[in-house]
Formats: structure tokens, sequence, C-alpha cells
């Protein structure tokens, strides 16, 4: 009997061993994660590496505010950034008219493609076989920047500009708080590269792949933009309106003269162009014409035979010599 209670104390204490050491891990492992859900088992003789870890993560993010900008301020950061590295968006809008409208496209394709740009979006409308009206078009022209003066000096020459409006924006604060982003999520990731790959617990490595994931998406997300800002700043963006017109604008007028010769110009030019349409109007509807003049004059002498047919003729006098007879005859 007392043997069979020392084996039941000792199974006991046995038990009582293994559920304290089951406790003591559970323990452990649910504190090995931070709240920052990073793994903790780098504490302790690993604590140089996880210190080493937050110091580059925070160095990296020192100039970083809460919504993700930088604390530089725009004016050291425009101050320290020589002119001509600056990140410039240069656009021109131009209003062309022209007498020559295929050949002014054309031309327009052919510098484009010589100065090393791209048509972005081009629109032709205004002229069919029904309605012979004046053309309009529309064009988007992507020029690089350091040839956009020469171009728009071309678009000059063979067009007349009527309107001419340039803007420039400055991109450089934002280039600059993008690359600082790229360059804090780059270490972020090294970081979490790191830990993932001497993490051990199942949930410490689920937590570190969800953050990496994060950290990639945007990670992606500024280096897109950035190459969104490097196209726009490389090509600068040229739209231009072209009008078709029979006559060019000329410049406004300097004197009463010179008022008093542009207007009589003006209307001279409409009275010609007046007879001119006239003209081609008369000359492309014969056809239509002729039909309806064989028409009328078809209606017309019918009208007259007709009216001649119902019409009955009048008596005219009895000629002399009858006359003369029948008072021959009464005596």
């Amino acid at each position: 009997m007392n043997e069979k209670k020392k084996l039941r104390r000792a199974a006991s204490a046995l038990a009582a061993a293994v559920l304290l050491i089951a406790l003591t891990v559970g323990g452990c492992s649910a504190k090995s994660m931070d709240s920052q859900g990073f793994p903790g088992a780098y504490t302790g003789e690993n604590s140089s590496y996880r210190n080493e870890t937050v110091a580059e993560t925070a160095a990296a993010s020192e100039n970083m505010d809460s919504s993700g900008t930088s604390l530089t301020s725009e004016t050291d950061v425009l101050a320290s950034t020589p002119k001509n590295q600056r990140k410039l968006i240069k656009n021109v809008d131009l209003s062309v008219e022209t007498k020559e409208f295929d050949s002014l496209i054309t031309s327009l394709s052919a510098k484009i493609e010589e100065l090393g740009g791209y048509v972005e979006n081009s629109d032709i409308s205004g002229s069919s076989y029904q309605y012979q009206n004046t053309r309009y078009g529309y064009m988007t022209a992507r020029i690089p920047q350091d040839r956009l003066d020469e171009f728009v000096t071309c678009v000059s020459s063979l067009g007349n500009v009527t309107r001419r409006h340039d803007s420039v924006q400055d991109v450089t604060l934002q280039y600059v708080d993008t690359e600082s982003k790229i360059k804090s999520l780059k270490a972020e990731q090294e970081s979490l590269i790191t830990m993932l790959e001497k993490a051990e617990n199942l949930e410490d490595i689920i937590k570190i792949q969800s953050r990496l994931t994060e950290v990639r998406y945007q990670l992606e997300s500024n280096e897109s933009q950035l190459r969104t800002y490097d196209n726009l700043v490389t090509y600068s963006t040229v739209t231009m309106d072209i009008t078709e017109v029979k006559q060019i604008t000329e410049p406004a007028p300097t004197g009463t003269f010179d008022e008093i010769r542009q207007r009589l110009e003006g209307n001279l030019a409409d009275i010609a162009g007046g007879f001119l349409d006239f003209f081609i109007w008369l000359v492309s509807s014969l056809p239509y014409l002729l039909i309806w003049a064989a028409v009328i004059l078809g209606i017309v002498l019918l009208v007259r035979r007709l009216w001649k047919k119902h019409t009955p003729k009048k008596k005219g006098p009895n000629p002399p010599a009858a006359e003369n007879k029948q008072d021959t005859l009464q005596e």
C-alpha cells in the first residue's frame, strides 16, 4: 500500500511539472509579439539586433509626419536645389489658324517626331460631303522640355498663333518627399526581410509577411508617382486648337488709319467672298436649275395651249364688199 501511494504521489508531481512547463512556454509565446506586431524573440540576448532595427526605422522616418509628408521646410528644400535641377512641369496652350489645314497638320506631325516627341491626342472634325464648313483640329503633343521653345517657334512659323498660354508647376518639393518615402520604405522592407528570415513562430511570420506586403504596396505606389513626375518633367505638354480660315486674323491696329484700312479690307473681302460663294453655288446647282427650268417651261406651254383651246374666237366686222352687195339687193 505504501509503495502504491508513493507511485501516485510521484505521478502527480510529474503531471504538475509538465503542466507548469506548458504554462511557462505558453506565456512566453503570448508575450513574443510587442505592441507593433514584431517578434519579441529578438530581445534579451538578441536585443542589440532589435535596437538596430528600431533605430534604422526611426532614422528613415524621422522627417516624416503623420500624413506621410516631409517635415523639411519647403524653403530649405528649394534653396538647396540648384535651378537647373528643379522639377518643373511646363504646359503650353496655343490657338492656331491657317489657310492650309492639311499641310499644317502634316508639318506639325513631322516636326514633333523630329524633335523626339509624340502625339498624345488628336481630333479633327468639321468637313463632310453635305456640309463644306471650315475644319477644326485639336492636338496634344508631348515635347522634350529642352526642345519646347523650338517647337513653339515652329508652330508660329507654320500658322497664325492667335492665343498662347504658358504655365509652369514646380514639383521639386513633392519629388523630394516622394524620394524620402521610398528610401524609408526600402529600409523598412530590408528590416522586415531580415526579421522574417530569423522568425520561427508561425504567428510572428504571418504578421511580418502582412506588414511586408503593405510596405511593398506603398513602395510600388510611390515609385509609380515618381515615374509620373519624371515623365511630366521630361516631356512638356503642348495643346493646340487649330482652325481652318479663309482669311488670317491680322494684329490689332495701332492707329486710326490702320483700323480704317483693316475694316475696308475686311468689307471688300466679305463682298468678294459673297460673290464667289454665289458663283460657286450657281455653277454647282446648274443641273437642278436646268431641270426646274424645263419643268416650268412645260407647265407654261401647257397652260397657254389649254387657255387657247377653251377660249371662243371673237367675230370681226363684215368686209366692205359684202356690205355693198347687200345694199344693192335691197334697192
